[in-house]
């Protein structure tokens, strides 16, 4: 399967609708979100409105931090 037409398969929210279900969702941007059945999807805080897709449950845990690199100086 490529990737566009693994894209395709997917639904997609806007911000602003309602989460139909449970679960971990994604956005254009790459932020992952837990939200609950009755949230509204919400907008990005620097780009604005953007389209969600479901990534996963949420019994298989929350999303970790993404980490970048730091200088990090040692004594």
């Amino acid at each position: 399967m490529t990737a566009h037409s693994e894209r395709k398969d997917k639904r997609y929210y806007k911000s602003g609708e309602l989460v139909p279900t449970d679960g971990v969702y994604g956005d254009a941007w790459g932020s992952l979100l837990p939200l609950v059945a009755g949230d509204l999807f919400p907008a990005h805080p620097k780009m604005g409105a953007s389209k969600w897709f479901y990534e996963s449950t949420l019994s298989s845990g929350l999303p970790q931090m993404r980490i970048g690199k730091r200088n990090i100086r040692e004594p």
